[in-house]
């Protein structure tokens, strides 16, 4: 049995809806509150930043994203199962990520 654990290429795409530049940090994070990985971002207005990132392969996670700059805001969504493509929306008032495909 190997000591590797099994990797999968996922999508990570950030939209800043609001009128100003967005800062923050992307965290993935297993159920029972360990790190999975996590990114630092920034993105202009009207714009979307992607990256890849080879994760292991996980059945029930989150995702916290944390807004810096305008103004401080944290967005943790329900548990997830695995997927290999997500949408994180900024918008004025809100933060939305969605699980595509």
């Amino acid at each position: 049995m190997s000591d590797l654990q099994e990797l999968r290429p996922s999508r990570f795409s950030i939209f800043n809806d609001r009128d100003s530049v967005v800062e923050g940090s992307l965290q993935l994070r297993y159920s029972n509150g360990s790190t999975i990985n996590q990114w630092k971002f920034s993105v202009n207005t009207g714009e979307t930043n992607e990256f890849t990132a080879n994760l292991p392969v996980i059945r029930n996670f989150f995702i916290i994203v944390d807004v810096d700059r305008p103004e401080e805001t944290t967005h943790e969504t329900t548990e997830l199962t695995e997927s290999n493509d997500y949408q994180i929306e900024i918008k004025p008032n809100d933060i939305r990520v969605l699980v595509l495909t």
